[in-house]
């Protein structure tokens, strides 16, 4: 009889126990499992939104930069590009690079990928052919896109037109070179639950 008796009150403390309480918050639970929802994803779907990180990641450096340049007292736009690379390096965890078409400097990229890359906008700069945004993969963990470096603000237009070096000389509307951010194809990937 004695243990007839404890089974109710051991069955009622397991159910009293295991019952979900008021205090937990469900709207953080169900968020937790979305994140955790299993997303099947093509490898279009990865082209495109890596294509668009990357559009963007250069569309807001140009935006960081043209502030800095703005903002700051330098003859040179290199004080304001090191600081744009800082920013989006903390911000966005990229890496950006501008560079001039140059010979000299495609020779000293590291990446074979990239440096094909490279010499086919150099081509397509000396034959007078459109440069398009482009982004590739580089390896299995990295992506990197590239886009057109023109020269479209008065304050550009004033330093690089007395430049003597003919790689950095410009005027109003001419390519110079390229803008080009690395990053994670892991950001890419977690762009789709965020």
């Amino acid at each position: 009889m004695r243990s007839f008796i404890y089974f109710p009150a051991i069955v009622f403390t397991i159910l009293f126990a295991c019952r979900e309480t008021k205090t937990q918050d469900s709207k953080a639970v169900k968020e937790e499992m979305r994140q955790r929802e299993v997303i099947h994803l093509t490898d279009a779907q990865i082209s495109e939104r890596a294509f668009e990180i990357g559009d963007s990641l250069i569309a807001r450096s140009e935006i960081i930069f043209l502030n800095e340049l703005k903002n700051g007292n330098d003859q040179s736009c290199v004080p304001a590009f090191m600081k744009t690379k800082e920013l989006v390096g903390k911000e966005f965890e990229g890496t950006l690079f501008r560079m001039p078409f140059d010979n000299s400097r495609i020779k000293g990229i590291a990446s074979k990928k990239e440096r094909e890359i490279m010499d086919a906008y150099l081509y397509n700069k000396e034959n007078h052919l459109a440069i398009t945004p482009n982004y590739q993969k580089d390896g299995d963990k990295e992506f990197f896109f590239t886009k057109a470096l023109v020269v479209n603000e008065k304050q550009c237009v004033s330093c690089h037109q007395n430049q003597a070096n003919p790689l950095l000389k410009a005027s109003l509307g001419d390519t110079l070179g390229l803008w080009s951010v690395r990053y994670l194809k892991k950001k890419v990937v977690m762009s789709f639950v965020e």
